[in-house]
């Protein structure tokens, strides 16, 4: 984009939209994204040297400012439903990543996917450990398979792995 007084306001040389691809967090897509944009930026180079670059004008009612995130929003609210939450988590993976609380320790969730949508339990509580892969968490609508986490000051890990060093067991609650 062209340079002008204010942030970000420039007019437009070339971009490009993608489709996210299956369950693809916030590192794949930003791996994805640094590709395309390099090869994009070598086109927009060529252009812009043989004078054939065009000038596309911003639509500033579509322009949003996007503040750098809260703890507040990166902390999983298992009443919001499973789809929300998985969206959450992939959004912040691998950085900040998204984090529950587990007797007292802050657990980071990195990976989950969403298991049948008639699930009993209350909000936060975990309802089922399934060996070999990690363990299923009530949320307010649904539940969710978490499948790899970190704690606070330790390395990620898949959850079958935490499973192993921790005493969590069902009826267990996440949060706070």
């Amino acid at each position: 984009m062209y340079m002008d007084k204010s942030m970000d306001t420039g007019d437009i040389i070339l971009q490009q939209a993608i489709m996210l691809e299956g369950d693809e967090d916030y590192g794949e897509t930003i791996l994805r994204l640094s590709e395309i944009g390099a090869d994009l930026l070598l086109e927009t180079l060529d252009q812009v040297e043989w004078g054939i670059n065009p000038r596309k004008p911003q639509d500033n009612a579509h322009a949003t400012y996007a503040p750098p995130l809260t703890a507040e929003e990166e902390l999983i609210k298992w009443e919001m439903n499973s789809q929300n939450i998985k969206n959450q988590i992939r959004g912040l993976a691998p950085d900040p990543g998204a984090y529950t609380w587990i007797n007292g320790d802050k657990l980071k969730i990195f990976k989950a996917d969403i298991v049948e949508p008639e699930v009993s339990g209350l909000p936060g509580e975990v309802i089922s450990i399934i060996p070999h892969q990690g363990f299923v968490v009530a949320t307010g609508q649904g539940g969710l398979l978490v499948l790899e986490v970190q704690k606070a000051g330790k390395k990620r890990i898949p959850a079958v792995d935490f499973l192993k060093g921790s005493k969590l067991q069902e009826g267990d609650r996440l949060g706070r």
